[in-house]
């Protein structure tokens, strides 16, 4: 992988490492990788370095460019604008390119016939040493340019000699040695390619992937991207069948790169039958495609001093002679003016200005090159796992059922993703994850339009929707007759005889194929019927005899029931509907149903209320602060101390937390008076209580001096991610699915007459959630509850807004900085989890983000984290300065069949201990279960599964839960 970071060296002897330019901190990765610099620099003592303009890192396998180095280098006044000639040698790890390279330094500093110098002196330059272990890492370039002038010319030229990172080592993926050598092909003018002792297939092999991933990544196919390319064959041992240097080596390469197709009729005249695999052609074909120029050089072994001996350090004394008369061939023809290969990209020689950006450009190229690989193959991965559920032999999936596949294959393809090792760092590749989710998306409407294709229902949708307008029409026109309005019944009567035309014509292009563009013409004009006409009014009379039949049966149980209808329809005769328009944004209008009562009524009297104000009567560090709500609703005269907990209940229904289990609790003697209700519990039938309108505390039976709350999202339950969108929230009943928007959360609020609610929220992160996931919820949550802000304000309502954004500090503290400017009574705290079983929740991890939270809020706002947080957890956040809490916790213990029992040292024990003992009920507890009933029958009812058994063990625990925010009180 190559990540885009830029490090800027001293340019000294000791070419030491001075500073890192980055915009963003060092994540754990950019250390390594500069330490892995740090260490792989390499010094020398005349002055002239290798530099190191491309590092390895072997933990994370990603190669870093050097930026700045380059830009040193590259940038001189002195050779920018001249045009450049780069030689650089690649092959096989451990084969001595760094020693040939030397050989290189030597003539061009030299620039005369004795260009080997002294027979005694050492070989320096590029880092090179015997031995079997790797020595070169990276792409190295000499740091001093060779300035020479072109012959027959007063034109100069700048030579750079490029040493590579041996291919196939110990600490090498493929990849990496694929990238390093392509890299340096491409950006050479001539590559060569250093072997042993011959030219073998899988040298072939090798070079044709290198290249292959090269010439991918330059995308050229009209000219041959690449320019020379030299076969350097070392200690090459068989003379007698072609001599060294170069017309040997052309004898040689001429054999290897032999394309041999015989035809049937040579069999017969030379006797041939050989006939080359058509893979072996195709290798052949591609290196001569890949190159504009491709030779061979021959070179015999340095010696047996050389080879073995841990002292030698280049003297010629101690080489073969054969070897040095080779040398005075090779390195001449290759690095003389009259041979210059000057750089060309795309038919043009390239400066060393221009060198730099595609240096830059072609990183850039392998980075994205890498990223995409990684995207398609997580795109697969998301593919499969679709096609098993609702591909194309599977049978047909209900939408909810093939939403939950889609939230779960494309949960497995971005963790896919996430682990897979890519090139440019992570903040690179958030590009890339951004475009896999797009992808995924997309493919999944193909999945939902191919599902919706298998319904029997949506085969016959035409026929069927035309054949019921037909006979409406058919009724229309007999009333019309009846009734003695001819014209209109004539007018049914032409409109019965063209849907009839239409339905012929639709049956013949669907049975022959013909006239397709009128027939999906047809279908456009169906399902238009279908969803704008018949859905809706067949949806009307469906919901108009659901509703009488509810208050059929709610007026059968007489009593309670009855009398709640009878008065309450009193009440709606003064009520007038408005509509208010709500501009939240540039581009953005809500439209909110409410209510407004006509003045001098004494039902408008009744249902002003007090803005709630929350009094801090103390405040410590470390222990959270003690509070006061005063003045809300019905508060007046009295308070509720928090910490406290709202009183969590399923729709205020059975089996648990009826009217009569509340009196037996006795909440008021607690002075527990704020009931919750969460919207998903009666989502589905929140109709009937428009219906019945005399608000959802009447409606379920909850006391006339309760405070209702009315959430969302149902904390007892695991919320599903991946259903919300810019204009509205998705709630869940048991219905399944409903969208809820600003105006069909108007309406649900008047018909329930909450006293407080909490605002529309996207708050269904999932933990791993990316940045721009956080950053959409947060926008919506912003929107939403500006919204909601609105129609609080318009209704004299209570609200509670939702601070979201994930385990990012900095989302979290923009969404509050947003939601501190409305006038709102407090904030909800959430998507730090998916609610159900919290008992795996880090309270460590959200108590620092909750802290920074409260520095951009106000200080006298609630405080409310909702969710079912076991009585640790609860202390935990209490000491962060959380106010409000739920008894969700005690509903989920209650349908595990479990006591609980807070313990007398609660909360002062210093690790937060506290009991969980799920053996029969406790002794010092008071409640009304424990003073009337023994273990051995609470035991026993709740083993039966009779209803009495949950509702015993609700009074308990609810008392247990109660009892202990007194503790807390006390304690603080």
């Amino acid at each position: 992988m190559i990540a885009s970071k830029t490090h800027i060296y001293d340019t000294t002897n000791d070419f030491s490492l001075k500073s890192t330019v980055n915009v963003n901190p060092l994540t754990s990765s950019d250390v390594r990788c500069k330490d892995m610099l740090e260490e792989n620099f390499i010094t020398c003592k005349d002055g002239d370095y290798p530099l190191q303009v491309i590092g390895v890192d072997k933990v994370e396998h990603c190669f870093v460019l050097n930026d700045t180095v380059l830009e040193k280098l590259l940038l001189n006044p002195e050779i920018a604008d001249k045009k450049v000639a780069v030689i650089s040698v690649a092959g096989t790890f451990r084969r001595g390119k760094s020693f040939m390279l030397n050989f290189f330094l030597k003539y061009l500093k030299a620039q005369n016939s004795d260009w080997l110098g002294d027979r005694d002196s050492t070989l320096e330059g590029f880092s090179w040493r015997g031995g079997a272990e790797r020595d070169t890492s990276g792409l190295l370039l000499w740091s001093k340019p060779f300035i020479v002038k072109l012959p027959g010319s007063k034109e100069e030229i700048v030579v750079l000699l490029m040493d590579t990172q041996g291919a196939f080592d110990s600490q090498s993926t493929v990849k990496d040695c694929a990238t390093i050598f392509a890299l340096s092909t491409m950006l050479s003018s001539v590559q060569i390619y250093n072997l042993s002792q011959n030219i073998q297939e899988d040298d072939l092999q090798h070079l044709h992937l290198f290249t292959e991933y090269g010439r991918l990544a330059l995308m050229d196919e009209d000219s041959k991207p690449f320019q020379s390319l030299y076969f350097l064959v070392r200690d090459w041992s068989f003379p007698y069948e072609a001599e060294y240097g170069f017309v040997g080596g052309e004898r040689m390469l001429q054999k290897r790169l032999e394309v041999s197709i015989f035809l049937e009729f040579e069999y017969y005249v030379h006797g041939v039958s050989e006939n080359q695999h058509e893979e072996l052609q195709q290798l052949r074909m591609h290196i001569r495609a890949c190159f504009a120029d491709v030779k061979c050089f021959l070179m015999p072994h340095p010696g047996l001093r050389v080879a073995t001996s841990p002292t030698f350090r280049g003297q010629l004394s101690e080489i073969e002679p054969q070897f040095i008369e080779q040398l005075k061939e090779f390195v001449p023809y290759v690095l003389s003016p009259q041979n210059a290969v000057l750089k060309e990209i795309g038919g043009r020689t390239v400066t060393c200005r221009e060198l730099l950006e595609y240096f830059r450009a072609y990183m850039k190229i392998f980075e994205e090159a890498n990223n995409l690989a990684a995207v398609s193959c997580c795109r697969a991965t998301y593919c499969r796992g679709m096609e098993e559920k609702c591909g194309g032999d599977t049978p047909y999936l209900s939408s909810a059922m093939l939403e939950a596949e889609h939230v779960e294959n494309r949960k497995v393809a971005i963790e896919q993703f996430k682990k897979t090792r890519k090139m440019g760092g992570e903040l690179f590749s958030k590009v890339f994850l951004e475009k896999l989710e797009a992808d995924i998306d997309e493919c999944f409407d193909s999945y939902q339009k191919v599902n919706n294709g298998k319904q029997l229902f949506s085969s016959f949708r035409t026929p069927i929707a035309m054949i019921i307008t037909l006979a409406v029409l058919y009724i229309f026109q007999q009333v019309f007759l009846f009734t003695g309005l001819s014209c209109f019944a004539s007018l049914c009567s032409t409109a019965v005889g063209l849907i009839f035309i239409t339905v012929i014509t639709w049956c013949y292009s669907r049975s022959t194929g013909n006239l397709r563009e009128i027939s999906q013409s047809i279908d456009e004009l169906a399902d238009n019927l279908w969803q704008n006409f018949l859905v809706p009014f067949s949806g009307m009379a469906i919901n108009a005899g659901m509703k009488q039949a509810f208050i059929s049966n709610l007026n059968s149980f007489g009593g309670t029931a009855a009398s709640r209808t009878n008065n309450n329809n009193a009440t709606t005769n003064n009520e007038s509907w408005s509509i208010i328009t709500v501009n939240l944004n540039k581009n953005k209008n809500l439209r909110f149903v409410s209510t407004k009562t006509n003045k001098g009524t004494n039902e408008e009297k009744e249902e002003i209320k007090n803005k709630m104000k929350l009094r801090i009567t103390g405040m410590a560090d470390g222990f959270g602060r003690l509070a006061s709500i005063v003045d809300w609703c019905r508060l007046a005269g009295s308070a509720v101390e928090t910490p406290c907990c709202c009183v969590y209940t399923v729709g205020g229904h059975v089996p648990h937390l009826l009217h009569d289990v509340i009196g037996l609790v006795d909440l008021f003697h607690w002075n527990e008076v704020i009931m919750q209700i969460p919207l998903s519990t009666l989502i589905d039938s929140w109709s009937a209580v428009e219906q019945f309108k005399g608000g959802l505390k009447k409606f379920v039976g909850l006391p006339d001096e309760s405070m209702l709350l009315l959430t969302v999202n149902d904390p007892a339950h695991i919320l599903r991610s991946g259903y919300n969108c810019a204009t509205s929230a998705s709630v869940f009943g048991r219905a399944g699915r409903h969208k809820l928007d600003p105006q069909l959360y108007g309406r649900i609020l008047h018909a329930f007459r909450a006293d407080c609610f909490q605002a529309i929220s996207d708050s269904d992160n999932p933990i791993d959630a990316s940045k721009k996931r956080l950053n959409k919820s947060v926008d919506r949550t912003v929107f939403f509850s500006r919204a909601c802000a609105e129609f609080a304000k318009q209704n004299n309502e209570q609200l509670f807004c939702t601070v979201v954004g994930g385990y990012d500090q900095a989302e979290r503290i923009r969404c509050c900085k947003q939601l501190s400017s409305l006038s709102v009574e407090g904030y909800s705290f959430e998507g730090f989890h998916n609610f159900g079983d919290l008992s795996a929740l880090s309270v460590g991890s959200v108590v620092p983000i909750l802290k920074s939270c409260f520095e951009h809020l106000p200080t006298e706002r609630i405080r409310f984290f909702p969710g079912s947080l076991d009585p640790k957890q609860i202390w935990r956040l209490t000491q962060a300065g959380i106010d409000l809490f739920d008894t969700s916790y005690v509903h989920l213990i209650t349908e595990k069949q479990e006591a609980l029992v807070v313990d007398d040292n609660y909360p002062y024990n210093a690790e937060y201990n506290y009991a969980q003992d799920f053996e029969p009920l406790c002794k010092n507890c008071y409640c009304y279960t424990c003073k009337n009933y023994t273990r051995a029958y609470v035991n026993h009812v709740c083993t039966t599964k009779e209803l009495l058994g949950p509702m015993l063990l609700m009074i308990h625990n609810l008392n247990q839960m109660l009892e202990m925010f007194r503790k807390i009180r006390d304690m603080m």
